[in-house]
């Protein structure tokens, strides 16, 4: 076969152009640091590259999100620690008020000072983080409305009622007030009429007034409840001039001077053995005179009328008492069926006005549901905001309610609770926090945990993406040399191979 100068020329050609190739590929690899610049290069190893990245997008998202999420968590327990520090000051002003050293101007200036810090406790409910309220569930740029912007916790400029997010939550503490206030009277109720049934019966006059006195203490209770459940009722919004308002006053006229008459009774002593100065039976001396020698070695008391009417009279607390117990008694109608009785009926009449609709209390619920929710993983997500409730709590056990409840008290307000039942509703209020700040530790571990293990994640498919796609430095340089040197022998060799021609020699 007779090889020709065009055939060797030709083959050379494609030899140097698949050398150059060759070059090129290994450069493109030193230069990019990638194995492939094409998916048809290593379909599979491009197929594991991109899952890689994909998951390695996902993680650096997720980790985004677990490093927002612990800052709203720091700043919730951030805000939590301060709730906390103000009930801690608001307890020991109470502590110190209820010593019953402090003159009236030193309990205003106290009543101011937990006033503001009353103020306080909604700045905190507003907390944010740049313009997200911490404790607005949804409501977390104000924007309810997605026009103008408003708080989550506002109060009422007339009336001073605690707002979230539209629904009035010092309504919701009165209603639960008042229906606690209610119990209490019919608690104390239901004392007096069993202590009426014992004074009726054969008691002597240390027993008897054992028990007039436990029925004073439970009226004292009744009254007191009564007065709350008033109070209760104008801080709804109540007009006091309505006859569901006015049922109650009478009811609690009535009854407060039966009270009286009971305290007063109580008060007195007891007469013990005596004999009236009157007594046409009262022994007496030779002269005429009474035997006041004779009653003192006895132990008798010798008293005149006025005397014995100051001592304690079983029947006279048992009347009042009884007096009571009427009141309290369930009454009939013509038909014979009960109709409650004077104080139930009153109960009663005013509550049903005292109701917060149960479409509020729907809304309420439906709020303390609301959290903005940050993806953490592929199934896994977490709190961004918080809940008014949450942070605050409902009914009359809210923050807010209680600090003003203090706060009223402490500047002579009724007082129907007393300042002792205040100690009771910041220590509990103590604890809901603790336990709030509990959940947020809890909640910050998590993150801490999955943050971590993300981290590991991360490297693992960094390695996977690497070892896909990267290409090993050290051996793409070697055969770029490699290609480099094959090339410039190849074209050293075409210099040989390739005769000159015909103009060659012409020059």
């Amino acid at each position: 076969m007779r090889i020709t100068n065009a055939m060797m020329i030709g083959s050379f050609l494609s030899d140097a152009n698949a050398s150059l190739n060759r070059l090129s590929k290994y450069q493109s690899q030193v230069d990019s640091t990638k194995k492939n610049a094409r998916i048809s290069d290593d379909p599979q190893a491009t197929i594991t590259a991109l899952k890689a990245r994909n998951r390695l997008g996902n993680l650096e998202m997720y980790q985004g999100n677990i490093s927002t999420a612990n800052s709203y968590l720091s700043e919730a327990e951030s805000a939590a620690d301060g709730l906390n520090q103000i009930l801690q000051s608001v307890y020991e002003q109470v502590i110190s008020a209820q010593s019953g050293a402090k003159s009236e101007e030193q309990l205003k200036v106290m009543a101011e000072e937990v006033a503001s810090l009353r103020d306080e406790v909604l700045a905190i409910g507003n907390a944010s983080i740049g313009t997200s309220y911490i404790f607005g569930g949804y409501n977390l740029t104000g924007s309810r409305d997605g026009a103008s912007k408003t708080a989550p916790f506002s109060v009422d400029a007339v009336t001073g009622d605690l707002i979230y997010n539209g629904i009035n939550l010092s309504q919701l503490a009165w209603e639960e007030t008042y229906d606690e206030k209610a119990g209490l009277m019919s608690d104390c109720g239901s004392s007096i009429l069993d202590l009426a049934s014992e004074l009726g019966g054969a008691l002597t006059d240390a027993n008897s007034l054992s028990a007039a006195e436990k029925a004073r203490n439970a009226a004292s209770g009744l009254i007191s409840g009564a007065q709350a459940a008033m109070h209760a009722a104008e801080k709804f919004g109540i007009d006091p001039g309505c006859a569901e308002y006015q049922g109650i006053s009478d009811f609690l006229r009535d009854f407060s001077d039966l009270h009286s008459r009971l305290e007063q009774e109580c008060s007195k002593r007891l007469a013990g053995d005596y004999v009236l100065e009157s007594d046409p039976d009262i022994r007496r001396t030779a002269d005429g005179g009474i035997d006041s020698e004779y009653y003192r070695e006895n132990g008798i008391s010798v008293m005149t009328e006025d005397e014995f009417d100051n001592c304690y009279s079983q029947e006279r607390a048992r009347l009042i008492v009884n007096g009571m117990a009427e009141l309290l008694e369930t009454q009939y109608d013509a038909m014979g069926d009960p109709i409650g009785s004077e104080m139930s009926r009153a109960i009663q009449a005013l509550g049903e006005k005292v109701t917060v609709p149960d479409s509020v209390k729907a809304r309420l619920d439906a709020e303390s549901k609301k959290q903005t929710k940050l993806w953490i993983g592929a199934s896994q997500t977490t709190a961004l905001s918080f809940t008014g409730p949450d942070i605050l709590g409902t009914g009359k056990g809210n923050l807010y309610h209680v600090l003003d409840q203090c706060a009223a008290m402490l500047s002579g307000a009724p007082d129907p609770g007393g300042l002792g039942g205040m100690i009771t509703a910041i220590q509990k209020k103590q604890s809901e926090l603790l336990n709030f700040q509990t959940k947020i530790g809890a909640m910050q571990t998590r993150m801490n945990l999955i943050g971590s293990r993300y981290d590991k994640s991360k490297i693992n498919y960094t390695a996977i993406k690497s070892q896909a796609e990267d290409v090993d430095m050290a051996d793409a340089i070697t055969k770029l040399k490699n290609a480099q040197t094959v090339y410039n022998a190849a074209l050293a060799a075409g210099a040989e191979i390739i005769q000159t021609s015909l103009l060659d020699f012409l020059k």
